[in-house]
């Protein structure tokens, strides 16, 4: 043993006694001996006096223990940094480190609340499954159901205005459920020969109201319905001056009243027609003033009407003298008068128009390029539709884009619904953006030659709804588009 501080040293007399004696007595105050075994009655304490540690064993191998003691009892303030490992797991109260660990934990406490959810992630991609579901709801003509017109009534299912070509009638379909599986149709005027080119809005009254052409008298008619199933109607002629009524198309303007664009076919020749437009002067247009809005060439064919940003009507239409698709921008609510822009002069274009207002609340119409059998939409740089820009959004067949109809979809993008005359189907142009630049075109009925008189709305559910008619059987059709999810430019997947 070795210590830091001296321990006293005894006379060489007493060295000499303990190298021939075995054991030691050391009473108190009495000195240690080296190598050999002390005993002492009393504790024996050494006190250190300064700061380093006043004892320290020191052995030749760090293999040999430098302390051993016997007894099993606890050793107050003694600190062992290297105690309960494997090796010494007995040496600190008998216990292990796992157990000391443990027992310094102590047992774990209730839980606390639950905390507030945290916001909602990012949603990621979504590709959806198209599911069309094609419906038969009138099979009662022979010759087919023409010019067929279709909206979303007060009650939220799809009401339909349709040309019955066998009985030369005027009749309406109202669904009887969301996706129009099943409808009543009923006959709303059948004096003479009427029906043609109906096109229905919804009134301020919460009513259908339908204004069509009345072939027998030359007349422009208007079916007021007296209930939201339109199985009757009160039907009046609000324009009989020459041979008027041809492309109707009708509108609720901001005034709350009925407004109709249409050509006025008066010399008989289709050369010299004028656009026209009522407007009614009461909700069931019962009465209308009418005005000639553009009278340069033979213009007026394929009219559709709607009301701007600026509540104010627009018109897009077909100059027939000059092959250009036209729009007329009405200056006041009733369209007395109207400032007229040919916004597409390429080629011989606007057959079968259709506007609506955009997500960017800028007009866009649909139609057909005849010299080259495209579907073209045209969307507006401004309110008025004073420049457009053009795009050709189906181009891959030799002729498509007859009986257009456009609407914006449940995603804000322009959906476009026609004929492709070259595969007898019905298709759909879902536009990747506001200004329709670009599509996806999808077929969506190709049963045989379907998909003439087109028209398309947004049901109550978000779904687009489209009416046409079945060529081959001569029936109305009605085909819902539903989706499993919504995709960014994934429409039609």
């Amino acid at each position: 043993m070795k210590f830091t501080k001296p321990l006293a040293i005894v006379g060489a007399a007493a060295l000499m006694f303990m190298a021939t004696d075995a054991v030691t007595y050391a009473a108190t105050g009495s000195s240690l001996v080296l190598g050999r075994l002390n005993q002492a009655k009393a504790t024996t304490t050494i006190q250190n006096t300064g700061t380093a540690p006043a004892l320290k064993l020191v052995t030749k191998s760090k293999a040999t223990a430098p302390m051993i003691v016997n007894g099993k009892g606890k050793v107050t303030n003694l600190y062992a940094d290297r105690a309960a490992t494997a090796d010494n797991a007995k040496k600190v109260g008998g216990k292990t480190l796992a157990q000391i660990q443990a027992a310094a934990t102590g047992a774990r406490g209730p839980a606390g609340a639950v905390g507030a959810t945290g916001p909602a992630g990012a949603s990621g991609p979504q590709y959806g499954r198209q599911l069309v579901l094609t419906s038969i709801v009138d099979t009662t003509s022979i010759f087919g159901q023409e010019f067929t017109s279709v909206t979303i009534g007060a009650d939220a299912l799809p009401i339909i205005s349709y040309y019955d070509e066998t009985n030369l009638d005027l009749k309406v379909a109202h669904c009887t459920n969301t996706a129009c599986t099943a409808a009543t149709a009923t006959a709303i005027d059948t004096i003479g020969n009427v029906g043609r080119h109906a096109s229905i809005t919804i009134g301020a009254d919460a009513l259908p109201i339908i204004s069509y052409y009345d072939f027998t008298n030359g007349n422009l008619k208007v079916a007021h319905c007296t209930n939201t199933a339109c199985t009757t109607a009160t039907a009046t002629s609000v324009d009989t001056t020459g041979n008027v009524g041809y492309f109707t198309s009708i509108t609720i303007g901001a005034d709350a009243l009925p407004i109709i664009s249409y050509y006025d076919f008066t010399n008989g020749n289709l050369t010299n027609g004028n656009l026209k437009v009522a407007h009614c002067t009461n909700t069931a247009c019962t009465t209308a003033t009418t005005t000639t809005i553009d009278t340069t060439g033979d213009v007026g064919f394929d009219t559709s009407i709607t009301i701007g940003a600026d509540a104010l009507p627009i018109i897009s239409y077909r100059d027939d003298t000059n092959g250009d698709l036209k729009v007329a921008h009405c200056s006041d609510t009733a369209c007395t008068t109207a400032t007229t822009t040919s916004v597409d002069t390429t080629g011989d274009v606007g057959y079968d128009t259709s506007i609506t207002i955009g997500a960017d609340a800028l007009p866009i119409i649909s139609y057909r390029d005849a010299t080259k059998g495209d579907l073209k939409v045209a969307h507006c740089t401004d309110t008025a539709c004073t420049t457009a820009i053009a795009t050709a959004v189906d181009a891959t067949a030799f002729d498509v884009g007859y009986f257009t109809s456009i609407t914006i979809g449940a995603d804000a993008l322009p959906i476009v619904s026609y004929y492709d005359a070259t595969n007898l189907d019905l298709k759909v142009a879902h536009c990747t953006n506001t200004a329709c630049s670009s599509a996806t075109t999808t077929a969506i009925d190709t049963i045989r030659n379907v998909g003439l008189y087109t028209s398309i709305t947004i049901g109550d559910d978000g779904q687009p709804v489209v009416s046409y008619s079945d060529f081959s059987n001569g029936d109305l059709k009605v085909a819902r588009i539903k989706h499993t999810a919504w995709a960014p430019n994934g429409w039609g997947r």
